[in-house]
């Protein structure tokens, strides 16, 4: 199945360095969970983050659908 992920902050690193823009379409083996993706790209799982699927916040856990948006955040901090 295709998937597109976005990653966000210093977690773009992981990308390929011509998908500058954060957003890579992805295509990975079914059944498939958001950890999958991540470890695909060699993502640091204990690395905290904050994750988003199809705007609805995800765990590690979650189950993959064709199409679906995969968001990964860094965590945020203000004041």
């Amino acid at each position: 199945m295709i998937i597109e992920v976005r990653l966000f902050g210093h977690l773009r690193r992981y990308l390929p360095k011509e998908k500058g823009n954060g957003t890579l379409k992805l295509e990975i083996e079914t059944p498939a969970q958001v950890a999958d993706v991540l470890e695909k790209l060699n993502v640091t799982l204990e690395e905290p983050m904050l994750i988003l699927v199809n705007g609805v916040h995800a765990t590690l856990e979650k189950e993959l659908s064709p199409g679906d948006v995969v968001s990964v955040f860094p965590p945020l901090g203000g004041g």
